[in-house]
């Protein structure tokens, strides 16, 4: 069972030196016990699980003798010395003592808090994915998981400067290429990392930062372990022991995946499901959006990948699923028979349309794929109709004949969509404008271009000079075709409800 999280005076001071002057700090049998803070105002009853605080003054007046008990001193001035020795923290020119204590009531809060969110995580069957998103929140720098084959099971995101990763071609996982394993096998003192327990600072010869690392043992069976990045936020000493209680979730995952069942559902697994149309209990997906820290409410968009039926070198699917995350940030990817499906929140990556356009187009030109874009949405259980706009924009792009595109939005072929949609149970003939159809029978036994001219004309809005200038031709000369177009056709050109069907129309016998 994963013990409450105890605070000690390292963990308390890492905070405090952010924003007051620490003048004596002393860990003398610092153990990791405290749960709260308390007032000092000379109490004889005092608990060894608080940490006291109050004024020099009033510490001076009611010494502590009891070395097991933690205080904070406020305003005591240089080299004081009040007892024996014991864990302390002094600080000096703070004009509202009481502003420390509550300080240190936020601190303890803080970690109450996470605490409460890595056991809520564990209880609504989250794994290492969820547990390490929470991680990067607490720590503030990147966080990743591998196993003993160097396999990376889990990473919070990966970002420069972290080791470099490949993707295995077949299985789609991520890891360390074969190269950097041999260089890791063959230092001694990386080998020597691999029997430690706990947490430890590391500083490879080969790296331009630190690390925090704990191995995670299951059964005194080495199973991998958990590596913080210093790449956004110094490591202070108070991470050693934050890191080794977040480990021992860790170690709860890998003892429960020994014997959760093969159905179990995981994140992917409900993306999959719901992509395919089966029913899912709504509290189920809303449990495991939050545990990731997505909203039903937050902005979404569906991609749908697929090899170019022209390429001769395509890159394997699973490949590309296992690098999908690696090239939107906020995304989750699922790897299907005949393609790839993935998901990106826009709320929380940032992105704009023409962010994410980009990194598809990119996509498209260098692993030789074809991509599929649905509409922005914002309601997460739509994700079944968005992500089949995705096949849509496939199939209505590829029908489009754009031969310089890989990349396919369906809000291009709406429109397309809609028409053909909507007039499935007819002959296209059958619904178009009478108009239409006289003009097209006109310019079929004369050999004239009417219906072009009529196209060009409402596309410019009506009028007269930009369409003419399109059709290259003088405007007197449209201004004697449109006259001839509505002899012929009986067209009113005056009603916009009309000229809408007529460009419905037209478009119609075009794609039909």
């Amino acid at each position: 069972m994963t013990p409450d999280l105890l605070l000690n005076l390292q963990i308390i001071e890492n905070y405090l030196e952010d924003d007051y002057n620490i003048t004596y700090f002393s860990r003398w049998n610092d153990k990791q016990k405290l749960v709260s803070a308390c007032v000092y105002y000379g109490q004889r009853e005092l608990d060894e699980t608080f940490v006291y605080v109050a004024e020099y003054s009033v510490f001076q007046q009611h010494p502590i003798h009891d070395s097991g008990i933690c205080r904070i001193i406020v305003n005591a001035p240089e080299h004081s010395v009040l007892s024996s020795p014991s864990s302390r923290i002094e600080i000096d020119h703070v004009e509202h003592w009481e502003e420390v204590f509550e300080q240190v009531q936020v601190i303890f809060a803080r970690h109450r808090s996470w605490s409460r969110e890595l056991f809520r995580i564990l209880e609504e069957g989250g794994g290492l994915y969820e547990l390490l998103l929470s991680a990067q929140n607490y720590f503030g720098n990147p966080l990743y998981i591998h196993d003993e084959n160097y396999t990376v099971l889990a990473s919070s995101t990966w970002v420069v400067g972290m080791t470099p990763v490949i993707v295995d071609e077949e299985k789609g996982i991520r890891t360390f290429s074969f190269e950097k394993i041999q260089q890791l096998k063959s230092n001694p003192e990386y080998m020597e990392t691999m029997t430690t327990h706990g947490t430890h600072f590391w500083m490879p010869s080969y790296a331009n930062h630190r690390t925090i690392y704990a191995n995670i043992w299951n059964r005194d069976h080495y199973c991998g372990r958990v590596l913080i990045n210093e790449l956004n936020n110094s490591l202070k000493p108070g991470v050693i022991p934050m890191l080794e209680y977040f480990t021992q979730f860790l170690v709860r995952v890998f003892e429960m995946d020994q014997a959760k069942s093969k159905n179990t559902l995981t994140f992917e697994h409900i993306i999959d499901r719901m992509i395919s149309g089966e029913t899912i209990e709504e509290n189920l997906i809303l449990t495991r959006l939050n545990l990731i820290g997505w909203k039903r409410t937050h902005r979404y968009v569906c991609f749908r990948i697929e090899h170019d039926q022209n390429s001769s070198t395509p890159i394997s699917l699973p490949r590309i699923s296992g690098t999908m995350n690696l090239i939107l940030k906020k995304s989750f990817s699922v790897c299907r028979e005949d393609g790839i499906f993935t998901v990106c929140n826009l709320t929380l990556s940032g992105y704009a349309e023409p962010d994410y356009r980009k990194k598809m187009q990119d996509l498209c030109a260098t692993a030789h794929v074809v991509i599929g874009s649905s509409n922005e949405f914002s309601d997460f259980m739509l994700l079944r109709e968005y992500s089949s706009l995705t096949f849509r924009a496939l199939e209505l792009g590829r029908a489009s004949g754009k031969a310089d595109s890989a990349y396919f939005r369906f809000s291009d072929y709406a429109l397309d969509y809609i028409l053909f949609h909507f007039t499935s149970d007819f002959k296209v003939s059958t619904v178009c404008s009478d108009a239409v159809i006289r003009l097209l029978r006109h310019d079929t036994e004369k050999q004239t271009d009417y219906i072009h001219t009529l196209k060009c004309y409402l596309e410019n809005g009506c009028q007269q000079t930009a369409a003419a200038d399109a059709l290259f031709i003088h405007r007197s000369t449209l201004v004697y075709r449109l006259n001839k177009i509505c002899q012929i056709s009986g067209i009113d050109l005056d009603d916009p409800e009309k000229r809408l069907y007529l460009q419905i129309s037209i478009r119609l016998l075009e794609r039909g």
